[in-house]
């Protein structure tokens, strides 16, 4: 009898610990994030890769800025122009009072030539609050589609439209107002546009069809797809090396002046190149690579342009009236090119701020800025901190929660 009942009390130990175990495996992702308890082997394993992955971040962010060559002393680059106009000017920032003679000219001309760059930054960042809306809905069929056909185009159009500003703008060696250059210019910035269209369409048909949705989502349910299958550790850090080596070509390689043009073309090498091998971004793929790109990213969409003018070259009116066209220009697309796509117009609809919004923010913005709070002075600044930030810890976490919490249902060779 003593033996029997003690394999009873055995029995239900195993069973209790099996419980326990379950119960720690079946934690909700909005439970994990809030939760320190280092007791529990899945919570500390999660928190010990998601602070792995942020040193991962860190650590290629200062490789990708050293290819760049950013912090040193050639970072400004002269003028593409020496006119600007006055109404456009930021007059809010301070000259030092030791200049040196001849000093306030060379800066006039660093000033103007930041004009076209904040000009392509006030688009694109438009662009990517957008995309990043999309992507706090947690629905990521919804996130491939608008990421691919809408954002990709918004930030190529923003290079267009800064490339034109540049060589509209006043030169010796060639004269602006002749109505022969205007057209020429209109016409190359078309083309230019038109081949990257064309380019993305094209290796759109190369991925695997993806579903539409109108719905929305959840974390929960995002980090739950996302663990349909994975790849093996080996297999995935393959892929993301590949990844690494494609982005520090382009930092290392691509002159600046065409560096914004370098997370496009990362990205859209990085979706066709995991379509060709018949994956996706799965759970350990993301860990390993998400640090590499948002590292990419983050040098050629922001640092960059903050390491070589911190403040807005132009009056801050008209920085954010360039945001708001920078959605009039996604209206205009979603009326034209994208009017029978439902999931899109749906986004727009649902997720998107609405402009009325968009206003009433940039109103407030400018009450601040002119109380003395420099909040659209130093937007760049601001924007590349919180948006690179947020865009790495979106994607992370729920990885790191797929990979602690051993929800992987499938690994494929």
């Amino acid at each position: 009898m003593g033996a029997e009942a003690e394999k009873k009390q055995t029995g239900y130990e195993k069973a209790k610990a099996i419980g326990i175990s379950g119960a720690m495996t079946k934690l909700p992702i909005y439970t994990v994030l809030t939760s320190f308890d280092t007791t529990n082997s899945c919570v500390l394993k999660f928190w010990l890769l998601a602070v792995g992955g942020v040193v991962f971040f860190l650590a290629w962010l200062v490789l990708f800025t050293r290819c760049a060559r950013i912090w040193g002393p050639d970072v400004v680059q002269s003028a593409p122009f020496r006119t600007l106009p006055i109404y456009f000017e930021n007059t809010s920032i301070a000259t030092s009072p030791v200049d040196w003679p001849g000093s306030a000219e060379i800066k006039s001309i660093n000033s103007a030539g930041q004009f076209y760059v904040d000009v392509w930054f006030a688009l694109a960042l438009m662009a990517a609050v957008d995309a990043f809306t999309v992507v706090t809905n947690f629905n990521r069929s919804l996130i491939h589609q608008f990421h691919y056909f809408v954002s990709l185009r918004m930030t190529s159009l923003a290079f267009v439209v800064s490339a034109a500003v540049r060589l509209l703008s006043g030169s010796e060696r060639n004269n602006p107002q002749k109505p022969q250059y205007q057209a020429a210019v209109f016409f190359l910035c078309c083309a230019l546009y038109a081949a990257c269209v064309f380019t993305i369409e094209k290796l759109h048909k190369l991925l695997p069809v993806r579903g539409m949705s109108t719905a929305r989502g959840s974390l929960q349910e995002f980090s739950e797809k996302m663990c349909l299958f994975d790849l093996p550790w080996r297999r995935a850090l393959l892929f993301a090396a590949t990844n690494g080596a494609v982005g520090l070509v382009l930092t290392t390689l691509v002159p600046t002046k065409w560096s914004m043009l370098n997370p496009v073309v990362h990205i859209t090498w990085e979706v066709t190149f995991l379509g060709l091998m018949a994956t996706k971004q799965t759970p350990r793929y993301i860990w390993l690579a998400t640090p590499v790109v948002a590292a990419s990213t983050c040098t050629d969409w922001g640092l960059r342009q903050v390491a070589a003018a911190p403040s807005i070259s132009m009056a801050p009116w008209a920085f954010l009236a360039l945001m708001l066209a920078g959605r009039l220009m996604l209206d205009l697309h979603l009326h034209t090119l994208f009017r029978r796509r439902a999931d899109l117009q749906w986004a727009r609809k649902e997720i998107l701020f609405p402009t009325r919004s968009l206003l009433a923010l940039f109103a407030w913005m400018l009450l601040f800025e002119y109380l003395g709070v420099p909040v659209v002075t130093f937007i760049k600044l601001i924007a590349v901190v919180v948006l690179h930030t947020s865009g790495v810890l979106v994607f992370l976490l729920p990885a790191c929660y797929a990979i602690a919490f051993d929800k992987i249902k499938t690994i494929r060779d």
